[in-house]
């Protein structure tokens, strides 16, 4: 029973993060013989849950618009520190789309992220409003474009996406006082 409520969990969780509906997802193997009904291994059905989770096979790609980046370097008081675009994970590599022209676009290799991490407000019920990542070579922090405006989801649904997909990245979350 234990086993089949794990199942059932991850098929949840997977079918969440992935945006895709329930009756749209593979349904898992009938038992053999022999086997009773249920009782399948979790690796198994999660499997048949999420067949992307099965490392031979390549993950749907995935985007995210309505995002802000951090800009590296210093504003000198002209522009934002934030530049507007889309998220893009495909063929195990992010791909930063800035709508403010192609050199400030990014592609960086999952392969060589160490680090994803959420940003929260410490308060009670504390809004996670920042999503990033850290390689060895730089660091990526992500807003949504409405982040001012008040408590938004689209960090936490990138970091829990993250962490299904690629759960051996350590996934950290950073508390602050306030918003900056």
């Amino acid at each position: 029973m234990k086993i089949m409520r794990t199942a059932i969990r991850t098929a949840v969780l997977a079918t969440l993060v992935a945006g895709v509906p329930a009756q749209a997802q593979p349904q898992p193997p009938p038992p053999a013989e022999g086997q009773a009904p249920g009782s399948a291994a979790p690796a198994l059905a999660s499997a048949a849950v999420a067949p992307w989770l099965a490392p031979e096979q390549s993950r749907p790609p995935k985007e995210w618009e309505g995002l802000a980046r951090k800009s590296s370097g210093a504003v000198l008081g002209i522009g934002s520190r934030w530049e507007n675009g889309a998220l893009h994970l495909e063929n195990e590599q992010l791909k930063w789309i800035t709508s403010e022209g192609t050199d400030r676009n990014a592609l960086i290799p999952v392969a060589s992220i160490n680090e994803q991490f959420l940003v929260c407000e410490k308060k009670p019920k504390g809004d996670c409003f920042e999503w990033g990542i850290k390689t060895k070579d730089a660091d990526y922090r992500f807003r949504d474009i409405l982040w001012r405006m008040g408590p938004t989801p689209k960090a936490q649904a990138i970091h829990d996406y993250m962490k299904v997909a690629y759960p051996n990245i350590a996934a950290p979350t950073y508390p602050v006082d306030e918003r900056k």
